[in-house]
């Protein structure tokens, strides 16, 4: 029961990055986001990319009640720290490995987290 809104879409060839960091990045942030959104009130999921000159946006806003924050850095809410709180550093990882920009942050008014990653100078 979550509100999905795939909105500003466009036909976006990403063949230069890896199909594994593919996989790592946007399966964990799909992850994340719809484990945030089972333990919010709202459940709400906004999908947006685009391309902007030879770039792409792509970006992810979801519902998130409560975010485990300290020196700007997010970290699991699970009791199990070993095996859990690797995604947000993956995701990080792999952008910075393929010249993207990445940036998390929370809006603690909204409730909502926001995952985005430009992908610079990945388009011909």
């Amino acid at each position: 029961h979550i509100n999905l809104d795939v909105t500003n879409v466009e036909k976006i060839n990403l063949s230069s990055i890896s199909d594994m960091d593919t996989c790592t990045i946007f399966g964990n942030i799909f992850s994340n986001a719809i484990e945030s959104c089972l333990n919010s009130k709202e459940k709400k999921i906004i999908i947006y990319y685009k391309k902007l000159d030879r770039n792409v946006l792509f970006k992810v806003i979801n519902s998130c009640d409560r975010v485990n924050v300290e020196n700007n850095n997010f970290f699991s809410n699970k009791e199990d720290k070993y095996n859990h709180g690797y995604g947000l550093k993956s995701i990080a990882l792999c952008a910075r490995q393929n010249n993207a920009l990445y940036k998390a942050s929370f809006n603690d008014i909204n409730n909502e987290f926001e995952t985005s990653i430009l992908f610079q100078n990945i388009l011909h």
